[in-house]
């Protein structure tokens, strides 16, 4: 059974739109390399993952008047990622994580990079929606993302580096 939103729909079919650079994972493995730390914990084991996440935050317009509010209070105006012209991509991002890390970007949490939503009062009442794909090179398909729709907060640029190695198979 798959579980979509309109959040998860559109980054699904931007990857299909891809004709092949991209490709969906349905799951995430890999190994874990414990390190010779000498019989010392914490000694720099890493973990190897399969895939990487990329996320988009959206918010669904129902009030033309409350999108207004938004772009004046953040300096910023994007444009719609649907036919109906209702949703805008508020921030992409990606992470080995995703959970967490969507969970960090609605809370105000200084100096972790986040976008720190609950500070923004135009989105307070509006419908926010997330969706979050496994996808084959990811840091690649966020700067797609972030080339092709301009989010209204967030930079083009790449995140901190993980400290995990990513292994596309």
């Amino acid at each position: 059974m798959s579980i979509d939103n309109k959040a998860t729909l559109f980054l699904k079919a931007e990857v299909k739109a891809s004709n092949g650079k991209f490709k969906l994972n349905d799951c995430m493995c890999g190994d874990i390399e414990l390190a010779d730390a000498k019989g010392v914990v914490g000694g720099g084991s890493k973990a190897h993952f399969s895939t990487g996440s990329v996320y988009g935050i959206f918010v669904v317009e129902t009030d033309k008047g409350k999108m207004s509010k938004l772009f004046e209070e953040v300096g910023n105006e994007v444009k719609p990622i649907d036919q109906a012209g209702t949703i805008y991509p508020i921030y992409w991002g990606k992470d080995i994580h995703p959970g967490s890390r969507i969970l960090a970007h609605a809370r105000h949490n200084p100096g972790t990079g986040n976008a720190e939503l609950e500070k923004i009062k135009a989105l307070r009442g509006l419908n926010l929606i997330y969706g979050c794909v496994y996808v084959t090179t990811y840091d690649k398909f966020e700067q797609h993302l972030h080339t092709t729709y301009k989010p209204l907060l967030g930079t083009s640029g790449s995140g901190k580096k993980t400290i995990w190695s990513i292994v596309d198979k």
